[in-house]
């Protein structure tokens, strides 16, 4: 449940802030929930589910896949293969925001553990 209300969130920051938004959610994301080993992970689902929600919300105002069709066209790849390179890339920007964000805290956290 967790996941789906990120996914939203992100979707939300993506479509109000940009693509840049990904990685900003993540990053709290990943410092908050820093004692969850697969909350990077979740951050990445999270991500590409926002992105497939925007894409489909998109596909009903403009022909989507006709626009993959043609970026595909330019990169010599299938229209299909734009859009999942799409998704890979929203999973990417979280997951690995999401992952610095959560190595930082818990050395943080271990670093004030040994000072005291």
């Amino acid at each position: 449940m967790r996941t789906l209300l990120l996914a939203a969130v992100i979707a939300i920051a993506t479509w109000a802030g940009g693509w840049t938004a990904v990685p900003l959610v993540a990053f709290l994301w990943g410092a908050w929930r820093r004692d969850e080993r697969n909350s990077t992970l979740a951050a990445g689902f999270a991500a590409s589910i926002g992105w497939g929600i925007l894409l489909g919300v998109a596909a009903v105002r403009v022909p989507v896949l006709t626009v993959a069709e043609q970026v595909g066209g330019l990169t010599g790849v299938p229209g299909v293969a734009v859009v999942g390179v799409t998704l890979v890339f929203a999973f990417a920007l979280a997951w690995s925001a999401a992952e610095v964000a959560r190595t930082l805290v818990l050395l943080a956290v271990r670093r004030g553990a040994t000072d005291e």
